[in-house]
């Protein structure tokens, strides 16, 4: 399933909307803390008063850049070493905020991730080692689920096959007699 992210900006005379395609595999934790890295990176062309309010609705990229003594990633050192600059100017919020309640900006900005999943390119951003690997699985997965086609082989000497793997040495014993096979 396709899914994005939307980063709503507004300061008392501007406004900017981004909408973005998530890269497939990439965590939707991931992707929050993306969005908010690029919703730092956008301030840049906005002329701000002394603070910053930035809001999210992902507890979880709240808590882990609260965290900062034990960030290792790439994403949330980018983060909070862009918070450590902004700080010299300005007065920086970091809020988590409830979805779904009717709030203006954040409403706003599900929009412009729904929107954003429906975009079709796929961005290229690279993935880390657990989404590969998850990439990796699913694939696998896929692959497992199929079985193969073999001509001239009954459907149920395929069932029985597939069951010896079973752990339960008395199910193997029970199976392999069934097809015929003397020794498991």
């Amino acid at each position: 399933m396709r899914t994005g992210r939307g980063i709503y900006i507004k300061t008392h005379n501007q406004e900017l909307n981004i909408q973005r395609r998530k890269p497939d595999f990439c965590s939707v934790f991931r992707s929050e803390l993306i969005a908010i890295d690029e919703g730092i990176d956008s301030l840049s062309s906005f002329s701000c008063s002394n603070e910053i309010l930035i809001l999210t609705d992902s507890r979880s990229s709240i808590q882990h850049l609260a965290n900062w003594y034990r960030v290792r990633d790439n994403i949330g050192m980018d983060i909070l070493n862009k918070l450590k600059s902004l700080s010299v100017s300005y007065r920086i919020h970091l809020q988590w905020i409830l979805s779904h309640v009717n709030i203006q900006g954040n409403e706003i900005a599900d929009a412009l991730a729904k929107a954003g999943a429906d975009d079709a390119s796929v961005p290229s951003e690279p993935l880390t080692c657990l989404e590969l690997f998850s990439r990796a699985k699913s694939r696998n997965k896929t692959i497992w689920l199929i079985p193969p086609c073999i001509t001239g082989i009954k459907v149920l000497v395929q069932v029985a096959v597939y069951q010896l793997t079973a752990a339960d040495a008395t199910k193997q014993l029970l199976l392999a007699s069934l097809v015929g096979i003397s020794e498991v």
